[in-house]
């Protein structure tokens, strides 16, 4: 066997140059996940008989006939010999792109598929998101998401890192809508969040959402899939994609979504798990919010209006109320001092803060304080915190002290 097929096979470019740790399991193991429609049941009842993986390609199709008091085609020695020159080249594909291979018999194996009866044996991902965080949500919806859907995505986000933490894992599918929303949300907010695939990590599908898939990967975020390499886009691995969204995740909320739509699927895919499913309430008549309704409706879903509602609902830990550091500068033009506050509030920092040298690095959102009137910025720049407000704040500060002073005489 030989592995040369695949040398023209890599990862799509926005995705490489990206290095992650990395355990890759043996050629039987991939081999063995490659059994087209066997379950985690199915393959610990073979192995238990058969002893390992390595057992079952080495035994003649007589012998594990025998063991099985059946025949099959899994048995014939000419398909399990093409399952291993599949395993071989996909292991020579995800060995050159630093590609996790979590398989079910180990330990980095999503913990969460355990009671997931038709969950993979094997999923690939390329970045570092621990799969078995505390907390994960699945967050799904329409295409066609409307400025509500995309607003309502954002804030759930947004609420979820504020109330929990910023270690809440955010899982969707990458797709157009409600998908992007979701993952741009908690890329916005430092939080990592996994997109699951539809095809294999030789691809980005949509294309156009490359570099968001290359920032998840960036920034503590991972791309997963249960696809090997040159596995292409197909309507049926969609369905299929949705039950790993729901199997990933402690919860699943639908946003928005039509009639009929695969975040339905989704949520009662999740249901079936005995996963928690959440809905949105959207306005009677309106399109894109009648499949939430009808979730609410038949009681697949129960209503939220908020993350404050789904961390309830879910009863996780809240955690400590957030710290605020302030920066106190003080700016002199033209004979008045004016000292100019600045609140950083610990739960939105993204990077790191360098309190002693006023330093902002990375990405911070803020509030600026000026006679009790607040104004959110959003520093996105390695820059001193001087620099910052000097330009925005001191100068519309001054400008207005001015026409004040005119107005009244001065």
């Amino acid at each position: 066997l030989t592995a040369s097929s695949t040398e023209g096979i890599c990862l799509p470019r926005c995705l490489k140059n990206i290095c992650v740790d990395m355990s890759l399991p043996g050629i039987e193991q991939v081999a063995f996940s490659k059994i087209k429609g066997i379950t985690p049941e199915t393959a610990g009842a073979i192995l238990a008989a058969v002893g390992s993986e390595a057992e079952f390609f080495r035994m003649s199709e007589r012998e594990l006939a025998e063991l099985a008091s059946a025949g099959s085609h899994i048995f014939a020695a000419s398909y399990r010999e093409g399952l291993l020159c599949e395993a071989e080249k996909e292991l020579d594909f995800v060995a050159r792109n630093g590609i996790r291979c979590l398989y079910f018999r180990n330990q980095d194996y999503p913990a969460r598929f355990q009671n997931v009866p038709d969950a993979p044996l094997l999923i690939y991902a390329k970045g570092d998101t621990d799969l078995n965080a505390r907390c994960a949500v699945g967050i799904v919806g329409t295409r066609h998401a409307t400025v509500y859907g995309q607003k309502l995505t954002r804030d759930l986000v947004a609420g979820l890192g504020e109330l929990v933490g910023k270690d809440v894992v955010v899982v969707s599918g990458l797709a157009y809508g409600v998908d992007v929303a979701a993952h741009l949300a908690a890329l916005e907010c430092g939080m990592p969040t996994v997109a699951v695939l539809a095809h294999g990590l030789d691809m980005i599908y949509p294309a156009q959402h490359r570099s968001v898939a290359a920032d998840i990967v960036r920034r503590r975020g991972a791309v997963t899939t249960e696809y090997g390499c040159r596995t292409r886009v197909h309507r049926s691995n969609f369905l299929a994609r949705n039950r790993i969204i729901a199997a990933l995740s402690d919860c699943t909320v639908v946003v928005e979504s039509a009639f009929k739509g695969g975040a339905l699927v989704t949520a009662k895919v999740a249901q079936n798990y005995g996963r928690d499913v959440f809905a949105f309430p959207g306005r009677v008549g309106d399109v894109y919010s009648e499949g939430c309704n009808t979730l609410i409706r038949k009681n697949v879903a129960a209503l939220v209006t908020s993350a404050s509602d789904v961390v309830d609902m879910m009863r996780w830990e809240r955690s400590a109320k957030p710290v605020e550091k302030s920066l106190f500068i003080e700016y002199t033009k033209n004979g008045y001092a004016t000292t100019f506050t600045i609140t950083l509030f610990e739960p939105y920092k993204r990077w790191e803060f360098d309190v002693e040298n006023s330093n902002i690095k990375g990405h911070w959102i803020g509030i600026f304080t000026q006679k009790g009137e607040k104004t959110e910025i959003d520093f996105t720049e390695d820059v001193t915190a001087k620099k910052v407000l000097m330009k925005p704040f001191v100068k519309a500060y001054l400008k207005k002290q001015r026409s004040e002073e005119r107005r009244v005489g001065k």
